[in-house]
């Protein structure tokens, strides 16, 4: 095990390899992104030109139906972009869950940690608080300040 100064450990076990290591889009999927931003930036600065030219209201609606469509294929994108991300955080953290190890660990095993901020503490070799910065207290010091067990490490 690895200790970095203000950093939890980091766990060099296989089943931290096995991890899918991917970023949550590809480099086409983000091109497509861009060409559907490109696409919608036309439409609206072409729909604000042809407007400025014309006398008419009638004429202007025509105008304000492209910006509008320019706004819903810009807001399209972004909600497919998301889900993507939503996609690939939950893969993540069911391979994390997965793949971690699993069994019912003693009770004194290991250091018992804490993340500023949350309401959970941790043993500090749980997959949960890996690479940020910790605190190590005892179980009392936890329990006192209201925290309640990890499920994932079941301290």
């Amino acid at each position: 095990m690895l200790e970095r100064p203000g950093l939890g450990p980091l766990q060099q076990g296989p089943w931290y390899a096995a991890l899918p290591q991917k970023r949550p889009w590809t480099e086409e999927q983000l091109a497509q992104l861009l060409v559907l931003h490109i696409v919608s930036l036309v439409g609206i600065l072409a729909s604000w030109y042809g407007a400025a030219h014309v006398g008419s209201m009638s004429g202007r609606m025509l105008w304000l139906n492209l910006a509008i469509g320019g706004l819903v294929v810009a807001a399209l994108g972004d909600a497919m972009w998301l889900l993507r991300l939503r996609r690939s955080v939950t893969a993540r953290r069911v391979s994390l869950l997965i793949i971690a190890p699993h069994g019912e660990p003693s009770r004194s095993e290991g250091r018992l940690v804490v993340v500023k901020g949350m309401t959970r503490y941790h043993r500090e070799t749980c997959p949960l608080v890996m690479r940020k910065a910790v605190t190590v207290s005892s179980r009392s010091t936890h329990e006192r300040a209201r925290r309640v067990p990890c499920e994932a490490c079941q301290p």
